[in-house]
Parts: C-alpha cells; sequence; structure tokens
C-alpha cells in the first residue's frame, strides 16, 4: 500500500485547521443566541421594542412552527406575539427588528407578517442570518464632486402663477450638479426589489394569504398633506408607510435614552434640514461598533451609506388596516452600510455625507422669495426621487394646486 507523502499529509491537516475556522468563525455564541435547529414548536420566549418615548419594552412570544427554506438559504421562524398592546393592534409598523428570545437567548428579528390577521402573528429572522452580513468599506456611488465633497444642488425656481395658484405641474425637474451633468427626475421609480411569498388558490389566481416584510413607517415633518400623498403613490411599493410626524421637544429628548440596545427604536434618516423624513424601524443586536436591524431590507439596496439615528416613539395608532408607530428621529449616531435581505447593518461614528438641496422660490404675483435647505442620503435613484419630493414640498407649503397652476424651474450649478 502506498504511503502519503509529506505534502500530502501536510495540505490534508492545513485543509482540517481551515475547516475547523470556518466552522468556528460561523458558529453562534451558545450563551446569547439560539439556532433555527434548536427551536421547536410551543417555546415559550418573549420580545423587545419600543411603544412609548424611548423605553423599550416585552412582549410575550411562542413559537407556532419553523418555514424552512422559504427562498434559498433563508428560513422564517413563526411565532405568535401577545401584549397589551399588541392584542389591539396586530404586528406592528415600526415592529421591524425587534428581538426575539427564547430562554433568554436571541432567536432573531421580528421582519414579516401577514394583511389582516387577527391575531399578532408574525415571521422572524433568524438572528444567524443578520450576523452574517457583512461589511465593506464604502465605495464612490458617483455621487461625489470632483474635490471629493458631496455635489450640492441648488433649485431656484420662479412660480410663473398668481400667487394663490402656488403649485407643481406634473413636468420634470432638471437639476445642474457641479459635475456638469444635468439629472430629470421623474415619478417613476425601479420595480420594488422587495420578497413577497403569496400563497394562491390554484387554477383562479386569487391571492389568499401573503407574508410580506413589516412595512416601514416613514415619519414625515413640513411635508404638506399633498406632497406626503405624492411621496406614497412613488414609493408606497417600497413597503413604505408614509406618516405625518414632527420632531422632538426637548422634554420628551430629555426623558428618552439615545443608546442603542436590542429593542431600541431607531431611524433611517432620509432627508434632514427644513422638512424631514425618517423611516422608524427597531435595534436588532449591537456587537461592537456595529449595529443590526430590521430583519428585512429597506430599499435592497446592498451596500449604502444612510445617516442611522436614534428614534422616539410618539405613540401608537391602532387600525383595521394596518397599525403603526409614529416616530421621530433623535441624534445621528452612525451609519447604515448594509441594506440586504437580512436586514441593515449600521456602524456607530461618524455620520455619512449627503447630498444637499436649495431651493430658492420667488412668486411673481407678490415679489415674496423664499429659501429652503435640506439633505438628502445618497443614492442612485433615491436621491433624485427624495430631492424631487423636497422641492415639492416647498412649492406646495402654500396650499395646494390647483389645475390652472404652472411653475417655471430654472436651475444654476453652485459657485465653488
Amino acid at each position: 500500500m502506498r504511503q502519503p507523502s509529506r505534502r500530502g499529509v501536510l495540505l490534508l491537516l492545513l485543509s482540517l485547521v481551515l475547516l475547523a475556522a470556518i466552522s468556528h468563525a460561523n458558529a453562534l455564541d451558545p450563551k446569547k443566541y439560539l439556532d433555527v435547529p434548536d427551536i421547536r414548536p410551543g417555546m415559550k420566549g418573549h420580545g423587545q421594542t419600543v411603544f412609548q418615548g424611548g423605553r423599550v419594552e416585552r412582549f410575550k412570544v411562542e413559537v407556532i412552527s419553523v418555514l424552512r427554506k422559504v427562498r434559498p438559504g433563508h428560513d422564517v421562524i413563526l411565532i405568535r406575539a401577545t401584549s397589551p398592546v399588541l392584542d389591539k393592534t396586530g404586528i406592528l409598523a415600526g415592529m421591524s427588528g425587534s428581538p426575539v428570545f427564547i430562554q433568554d437567548k436571541m432567536i432573531g428579528a421580528v421582519a414579516y407578517t401577514w394583511s389582516f390577521a387577527e391575531e399578532a402573528v408574525g415571521g422572524v429572522t433568524p438572528i444567524r442570518e443578520m450576523l452574517e452580513m457583512g461589511i465593506e468599506k464604502p465605495t464612490s456611488d458617483g455621487l461625489q464632486s470632483r474635490a471629493g465633497q458631496p455635489n450640492r444642488f441648488r433649485l431656484p425656481r420662479t412660480a410663473g402663477c398668481a400667487e394663490t395658484d402656488r403649485a407643481i405641474s406634473g413636468s420634470p425637474c432638471s437639476l445642474q450638479s457641479p459635475l456638469g451633468t444635468s439629472s430629470v427626475f421623474s415619478l417613476q421609480s425601479p420595480a420594488s426589489h422587495r420578497d413577497e411569498f403569496s400563497c394562491s388558490l390554484q387554477g383562479t389566481g386569487e391571492t389568499l394569504m401573503t407574508m410580506r416584510p413589516v412595512r416601514t413607517p416613514v415619519s414625515l415633518s413640513g411635508f404638506p398633506e399633498f406632497a406626503q400623498r405624492r411621496l406614497q403613490e412613488q414609493l408606497g411599493h417600497l413597503d413604505l408607510l408614509f406618516v405625518p410626524g414632527g420632531g422632538v421637544g426637548s422634554g420628551e429628548s430629555q426623558e428618552a435614552d439615545t443608546a442603542l440596545v436590542p429593542g431600541s427604536a431607531m431611524a433611517v434618516e432620509l432627508i434632514q434640514g427644513d422638512v424631514s423624513a425618517s423611516a422608524v424601524g427597531t435595534v436588532t443586536e449591537v456587537a461592537g461598533d456595529r449595529v443590526y436591524g430590521f430583519g428585512h431590507p429597506m430599499f435592497a439596496a446592498g451596500r449604502v451609506q444612510f445617516p442611522l439615528a436614534a428614534a422616539y416613539i410618539h405613540g401608537v395608532i391602532p387600525s383595521q388596516s394596518l397599525s403603526f408607530k409614529i416616530g421621530s428621529a433623535m441624534k445621528t449616531l452612525g451609519q447604515v452600510r448594509v441594506d440586504e435581505d437580512a436586514g441593515l447593518v449600521g456602524v456607530l461614528g461618524p455620520p455619512p455625507p449627503m447630498v444637499e438641496v436649495v431651493v430658492d422660490l420667488e412668486w411673481k404675483a407678490s415679489g415674496l422669495r423664499e429659501h429652503y435647505e435640506f439633505k438628502v442620503l445618497r443614492h442612485p435613484w433615491l436621491t433624485a426621487s427624495l430631492a424631487e419630493n423636497v422641492g415639492a414640498a416647498a412649492l406646495l407649503n402654500r396650499g395646494e394646486p390647483k389645475p390652472s397652476s404652472r411653475y417655471s424651474p430654472a436651475h444654476r450649478p453652485l459657485a465653488q
């Protein structure tokens, strides 16, 4: 019998060491986490989320079952949640990311639910899938100016209508950036990347049941009602729910703790400035300087740089169609760097660069001039859509449009 060579033995040993290292790297800490193979129907535990202010509260949880391979490489843990609040509302928009614990070990994040469910039944993204999301060094996304500074757009507009007819028409709005390229913003957005699992009655095409990501409430401050409806029409297909919001009072901000812990309210700031928009969800886990949340994608945008903030929950709005939290962003604590199937991953530290938008308005009938400044998150197609809408919010600030309303947009690059 031929004996293996010393080189062959060394290669075999090296392979075993590498396999052991990979297995160790992928192993969950058994003292902190419970993996899917160890979860059984009937197990009971608790979840954590914020219903009011900044205080993390518990709700009871019971495992119904585990759905294996709902899509390649992904499982979903079915749970039933109960609490004085959830018994009235069901799974709330804004609960995305709420951590669930069995035997005081985290199993994952509330991420999915069913429309018009009579109980608070939800789908939990396993914690393993969330912790396996990695963070890479951010790369240029094409929104960086020649000098290495974020682009800053100025939108001076002259409204060619009577003061009582201020509004925006259906015409696209053009912006000129310091790069010398003009972007025309249309109302069309890419098709939704969000996952939706449906079970249909064979032969009829009628949808009986749909498990989909828990919707994300986006709190709007400074947007007139017409502009809010406009945003919902354009971006609502991304499972976003645009709701009126507002800032946080000094007394409320003093009461709320901005430190992020499992169950804390978190916000992704889409727009900052004279108007604001913040997507509200829940922190699942904090490991060092990394923050994991949502349990499902927000835009499924992959590698991103979005502002990450602590959030204050003003309250819960029960509804027969869709109950939701109303929240506001507080202190910016870092940036979201990953937006993937299993959720969001953020890094605590400095905020990301944003695109600055300046809107100058002049009303011909009265000679009134108005000036607005905003910051919009950087993203290949969201930036344009959001910048267009902050311009619309400025135009509509004094009333809803009439059919006879018209405006004349103009643009110029900022002085370098």
